[in-house]
C-alpha cells in the first residue's frame, strides 16, 4: 500500500516496520516477503523502513529492486555507516503508521511474531511500548553475556523493573514515536531513550531464531563501547561514582593520618612509613586522574552534542509508490 510522504501517521498506514540494515542482501527478499504475508493475513495497512547504513555489499540494490517490485518499502540510504541505531532512529523520525515495529535484519526476529506484538499493544491503552521477551536468545555465548551486562546496567542506573527484559524486537505507538523524533542526540541508543521517555513498558514472550546467514557485527569491543557509551551518555553515574571515590580516598586519608599521629606520639613510629607515603600518592594520583579523563569524555560529549548538525546523512531515499528520488544530502 503507497505512503505519502510524511511522519507524522496521517497517511493512513497502521503499521511502520523499520529496520536497519547493514550487509543483509542475502535476507532482505525472505524478510520482506514474510512480513507481507503476516499483513496479508491480518489486512491491515503497512509500509516496510528499510535503512541502509552503508553497506558494503548489495543491500541498496536489493532493496531497490524490492521496491521496484511494488513491495510498500520506504528506504533510506546512509551516505555512510553511522550505526545500528542510528539508523533506527532515521527509521523512527520518518515512518507514517500509527504504529512503528523495529526488529533486525537476519531474521532472527521472526516476522510470524509480529501479531504477538500487535495484539499485545491493542488490547491494553496504558502501554506506550511492547518488547518481546526470548526464552532462548539464539546467540553466542559472548552475545549472550553482553546483553545480560546491558540488561543488569538498565536495572541498576534506570531502576527498570527486574523483571522487565529489553529488546529490540518492539512495538511503539505514535505518542511515543513523536517523543522520540523531538531527541536530536550526537550518541542515540533507542533502548535508553524508550526507558528514559516512559515507563509503560510491557513484555510479551517471542520466539528468537538462529542466524541462518552471516555472523553478527557485535564484537566484544562492540558490545563494551556500546556499553559504555549507554552508561555515559544518559547517566551521571560515572561522576557520582568518582565523587564517591574522592570522599572515600579523603576519609581514607584522615584516618591514616590520624592513626600515625597518634602512632608517633606513642613513639611505636620515628617517621611516617615510605611505602605508606608512596602507596598514598599513586592512589591519589590515579583517582585524579582518572577523574579528569572522566570529566573530559563528558565535556567532549557535550562539545559534539553542541556541534552536531545531523545525527545522520541521508543519500538516497525511496518512498512506496514513487520512483527514487535522486542521490542528494538529507535530513537527520
Amino acid at each position: 500500500m503507497a505512503a505519502e510522504t510524511g511522519a507524522t501517521g496521517s497517511a493512513g498506514v497502521e503499521f511502520s516496520v523499520v529496520i536497519p540494515v547493514y550487509n543483509s542482501e542475502q535476507t532482505l527478499e525472505p524478510l520482506v516477503e514474510r512480513i507481507g504475508r503476516v499483513f496479508d493475513r491480518l489486512g491491515r495497512s503497512f509500509e516496510i523502513v528499510l535503512i541502509d547504513d552503508g553497506s558494503r555489499d548489495g543491500s541498496w540494490p536489493k532493496i531497490e529492486e524490492l521496491h521496484a517490485a511494488g513491495a510498500p518499502i520506504r528506504g533510506f540510504r546512509f551516505m555512510r555507516n553511522h550505526g545500528q541505531h542510528f539508523a533506527v532512529k532515521c527509521g523512527l523520525d520518518n515512518c507514517t503508521g500509527r504504529y512503528a515495529i523495529t526488529m533486525d535484519d537476519d531474521l532472527q526476529h521472526p516476522p510470524e511474531e509480529i501479531p504477538k506484538l500487535i495484539e499485545a499493544i491493542e488490547s491494553d491503552p496504558e502501554v506506550d511500548v511492547v518488547m518481546g521477551r526470548y526464552d532462548s536468545k539464539k546467540h553466542s555465548m559472548l552475545r549472550n553475556a553482553g546483553s545480560w551486562l546491558q540488561n543488569l546496567l538498565h536495572r541498576l542506573i534506570f531502576r527498570v523493573d527486574p523483571s522487565l527484559s529489553l529488546s529490540s524486537f518492539r512495538i511503539m505507538n505514535r505518542a511515543l514515536l513523536d517523543e522520540i523524533r523531538k531527541i536530536r542526540h550526537a550518541n542515540p541508543r533507542i533502548g535508553f531513550i524508550i526507558i528514559s521517555l516512559t515507563h509503560r513498558i510491557k513484555n510479551i514472550p517471542v520466539l528468537h531464531e538462529p542466524r541462518t546467514q552471516g555472523r553478527s557485527g557485535y564484537t566484544l569491543r562492540r558490545l563494551i563501547s556500546n556499553t559504555l557509551d549507554g552508561i555515559i551518555n544518559y547517566s551521571p553515574l560515572p561522576l557520582r561514582a568518582v565523587s564517591y571515590i574522592g570522599i572515600t580516598s579523603s576519609v581514607v586519608s584522615i584516618l591514616l593520618a590520624l592513626y600515625f599521629l597518634v602512632q608517633y606520639f606513642r613513639g611505636i613510629v620515628q617517621v611516617s612509613g615510605f611505602m605508606t607515603t608512596i602507596l598514598l600518592i599513586l592512589f591519589t594520583g590515579g583517582v585524579i586522574m582518572f577523574s579528569f579523563g572522566l570529566v573530559g569524555e563528558y565535556l567532549s560529549r557535550i562539545i559534539s552534542q553542541q556541534l552536531m548538525h545531523a545525527q545522520y546523512s541521508v543519500r538516497t531515499e525511496l518512498i512506496p509508490g514513487q520512483s527514487s528520488k535522486p542521490d542528494r544530502p538529507g535530513r537527520g
